[in-house]
């Protein structure tokens, strides 16, 4: 557990009137300071968050007058101009945590074979050890994947079929995670120059075909024509 955190504050105007700002933990963690704490003016003060054994910070919630500079870092500054309240939510790391916001395409999705953009957004408030991060399809560790604190970005040669993404991190306590997503490719359809050729072939011959056929219909092959009335003077 961290000591208590550094209070640094700024008064707007000396004689100010007094508020009370009451400092909040959710079940699984300690925040510091703690408890109710009266001030005047405008107060910049620094906040820590320290998660019990087996929880993880999550973010900070306030109310009233208070604005907190980093709502997703356990330790943030808040600025507080009157009454109200900071609070450190925290979670149990056995629940099932998702590593993912974001995941594109999405899962389940068609994309059409060939070069396809991976992308993975890790989920706001979850602290992820990035060198942890490993991206497998179909069951394979991929090298090249840009990975930062906020997600993995990833570029895939897809051939048609099924396949399967696969992300493992740690978490901030380092607990393993681990998500799956499926994707479905399709071969585009594609002609050689010599197919190309061959079908027009086809096409035109069935066309000549098709004239000489309506030719040897006419006159000329000696269909029977209707009798032309006589002309009446």
């Amino acid at each position: 557990m961290s000591g208590p955190a550094t209070v640094t504050a700024t008064f707007e105007a000396i004689g100010a009137k007094e508020y009370t700002v009451a400092f909040l933990a959710s079940e699984g963690g300690i925040v510091s300071p703690a408890g109710s704490i009266n001030y005047s003016g405008v107060v910049a003060i620094s906040i820590t968050a320290t998660p019990e054994d087996g929880h993880l910070f999550s973010a900070w919630d306030t109310t009233g007058a208070v604005v907190v500079e980093n709502a997703t870092s356990s330790t943030t500054v808040i600025t507080v101009r009157g009454h109200g309240t900071v609070t450190a939510n925290f979670l149990s790391a056995d629940m099932d945590l998702p590593i993912a916001a974001e995941f594109y395409p999405a899962n389940g999705s068609t994309v059409s074979g060939g070069p396809v953009r991976i992308h993975i957004s890790f989920r706001d408030g979850m602290e992820i050890d990035t060198s942890s991060v490993v991206l497998k399809v179909d069951g394979i560790e991929v090298s090249g994947a840009q990975v930062t604190a906020g997600g993995v970005d990833y570029n895939a040669s897809l051939g048609a079929g099924a396949h399967r993404v696969e992300l493992t991190a740690k978490d901030g306590l380092g607990n393993t995670r681990v998500a799956t997503w499926a994707l479905f490719a399709y071969e585009p359809l594609s002609m050689s120059w010599e197919l190309y050729a061959a079908v027009m072939a086809e096409i035109v011959f069935a066309g000549v075909i098709v004239y000489l056929w309506w030719r040897g219909r006419g006159p000329a092959a000696g269909v029977p024509q209707a009798p032309k009335k006589p002309i009446v003077h």
